[in-house]
């Protein structure tokens, strides 16, 4: 997470092919928080609906990986959660405020995961 004052919060990005990128808020709920916070090595978590006004932005990705992210809650990682492919989106860089952003809490060591993701 990058742009937050601790590491517990910040916009969420991801890694494709090695290259970090922002996850599209379209459709974002509070499963996939879980989710990403479990990933990163928490138990809890909820997100902010518009980052851009509470973390540093000049810090972030600027592109998006992921939109439409669809996770159940029982997911180990956020790429295993349904989501539209890699790099179609539907979020528009010149605006601030699509990208997910989190804050996540309690720590669990059964559940820390690399946030990098394997080359698709």
């Amino acid at each position: 997470m990058v742009g937050g004052s601790a590491s517990t919060e910040g916009i969420l990005e991801i890694y494709f092919n090695g290259i970090a990128g922002n996850i599209c808020n379209h459709s974002w709920n509070s499963k996939n928080t879980l989710v990403a916070c479990r990933q990163l090595g928490y138990t809890d978590g909820f997100s902010y609906t518009a980052p851009s006004t509470i973390f540093n932005t000049e810090t972030k990705a600027w592109r998006y990986w992921l939109d439409k992210v669809d996770c159940n809650g029982n997911e180990a990682n956020i790429h295993d959660c349904p989501h539209s492919t890699w790099g179609e989106i539907y979020c528009d860089m010149s605006h601030e405020g699509f990208e997910v952003a989190i804050v996540c809490n309690g720590t669990d060591s059964d559940f820390v995961i690399d946030m990098t993701l394997p080359i698709q």
